[in-house]
């Protein structure tokens, strides 16, 4: 990392210098410096048109809270290369840990963002189809599909167990519920 931190020092806008900036930098969970070493790699044409920065970014731009940047940079991954299956999944963990776990996002909201997670996953295990190298993450998305569905039933049961406590609350104080 020393080395190619030297290495862009002398010329900022080193390609591979920033690329290796990057996924060094992700690995260690900085977020900031990976972010902005993609930044300055996608200035480069040839980049671009590389779903690994794509996918990096977002990773990046998940990690900084940038998340409609994130599902800009997951949407443009999935153009480059229909048949990779990961922006999908990234998707899905985008929507399910990290867009509906958000301060201010109520049951009925966060319903909407998993059941949005859901598909991210379906669509990836589809595109990801019998391709071994995929096969530890389809096991992966099968579970977090579940915990999704479990979800909404537990959401369920708690909308109507609050619903007997109000009923209950309320005919104890006389008063009908409608």
């Amino acid at each position: 990392l020393k080395t190619f931190k030297e290495a862009v020092r002398v010329e900022p806008n080193h390609i591979e210098a920033n690329l290796n900036i990057g996924f060094i930098s992700i690995r260690f969970r900085d977020y900031a410096t990976a972010a902005a070493a993609f930044q300055t790699a996608l200035k480069s044409s040839a980049q671009q048109k590389n779903i690994e920065v794509w996918l990096a970014l977002g990773v990046a731009q998940r990690g900084l809270k940038k998340f409609k940047e994130a599902e800009e940079s997951y949407n443009k991954a999935a153009k480059l290369n229909a048949a990779d299956p990961r922006p999908w999944f990234n998707l899905g963990v985008l929507y399910q840990d990290h867009l509906s776990t958000q301060d201010g996002v109520d049951m009925k909201k966060g319903e909407e963002l998993i059941a949005v997670a859901k598909k991210h996953y379906a669509k990836f295990k589809e595109t990801a189809g019998n391709n071994k190298a995929y096969e530890t993450r389809k096991l992966e998305a099968d579970d977090r599909i579940a915990t999704i569905d479990q979800t909404f039933e537990f959401n369920k049961i708690s909308v109507e167990l609050e619903k007997k406590d109000a009923e209950t609350i309320a005919a104890e104080r006389g008063i009908e519920v409608a």
